[in-house]
């Protein structure tokens, strides 16, 4: 009887480090499969955010309130006035307005700290864990000269996908998938 003891003790502790083994993979499968299902999460909403930018870029009252708004600098001089010297400089910010009546840009806000929280909303503090991404809207004039200005220059809107470090690290997108670039004239 003394043998059978000496053999189930052994046994007892293999079966349990065996169970600790098995518990510990599913739950790194768990942890595995709730990243996963994140990513995926984001790169969805990523796909509407950006149609979202090209349905409101078709839209006629909200083009036309974007081009004129201020907060667009000379964009509409340069598109609406073949006389004005356009500047072929990097691009500059671009911000969408909306055609809800008001004035509230939805898209590309200025202040640097805006940015788009893991559900793709409105939030502040980009770039951390909280505030992850920025989706940056710009245009640039291209001449057909190599000068600084132009007159009647091609325009372009460019949107590029910005995600903090942090995120990054976590997610692994490619933030080229989201990638935009429109031909305004």
């Amino acid at each position: 009887m003394n043998r059978n003891g000496s053999i189930i003790f052994p046994l007892l502790i293999s079966l349990a480090i065996t169970f600790g083994s098995v518990s510990l993979y599913f739950s790194q499968i768990n942890l595995y499969q709730m990243h996963f299902n994140q990513k995926v999460l984001v790169l969805a909403n990523f796909k509407i955010y950006v149609s979202s930018v090209s349905a409101i870029l078709r839209s006629q009252t909200a083009f036309i309130k974007s081009m004129k708004s201020n907060l667009n600098g000379s964009l509409w001089s340069c598109i609406n006035n073949v006389e004005f010297a356009c500047a072929q400089i990097t691009p500059f910010p671009f911000s969408l307005i909306g055609d809800t009546g008001d004035d509230t840009h939805l898209f590309n806000d200025p202040s640097p700290d805006k940015g788009l929280d893991f559900d793709v909303e409105a939030c502040s503090g980009y770039p951390s864990i909280r505030c992850p991404f920025r989706y940056e809207l710009s245009w640039h004039a291209e001449c057909q000269t190599m000068t600084p200005t132009c007159q009647s220059p091609d325009i372009f809107l460019e949107g590029h996908l910005k995600i903090s470090k942090q995120a990054n690290t976590y997610l692994l997108l490619n933030t080229t998938n989201f990638d935009m670039l429109v031909r305004l004239r």
